[in-house]
């Protein structure tokens, strides 16, 4: 059973904008390595459902107000609904969320590299 919760940020940019860009949410328990999350992603690409990590990635307000329209320094108020696959094993999960150009697959990068930690998750043992 997939459980869904409410996130919520303010974004912003810095400056103007030339393309329309998607956000990324990866969740990523806290122990596991660079080996292990690619496994797991290939058991994904495989079919099977990952243990230990899950991505959302999405158009702002389902390209409603895209990107490349935000004015520099606007505070845009996003929730958003993200859903944990059943399955996950028990843990603490960083959060974390980025921007990319979908055509391209390039990521944006900010003080803290090409994503930021937004908060954690914690899966208890059934």
């Amino acid at each position: 059973l997939s459980t869904s919760f409410s996130m919520g940020r303010d974004l912003s940019s810095l400056s103007p904008m030339a393309a329309d860009y998607t956000i990324f949410v990866h969740v990523t328990r806290r122990d596991t390595s660079v080996t292990r999350l690619t496994l797991e992603k290939i058991a994904q690409r495989l079919g099977r459902t990952p243990t230990r990590f899950f991505q959302q990635d999405h158009t702002p307000f389902g390209g409603g107000y895209p990107t490349n329209r935000w004015l520099p320094g606007e505070l845009i108020r996003y929730d958003y609904l993200l859903t944990a696959p059943s399955g996950l094993a028990p843990g603490t999960y960083d959060i974390r969320l980025g921007v990319y150009d979908s055509r391209t697959g390039k990521r944006l990068q900010t003080s803290a590299g090409d994503s930021v930690n937004i908060g954690e998750l914690t899966i208890l043992p059934d």
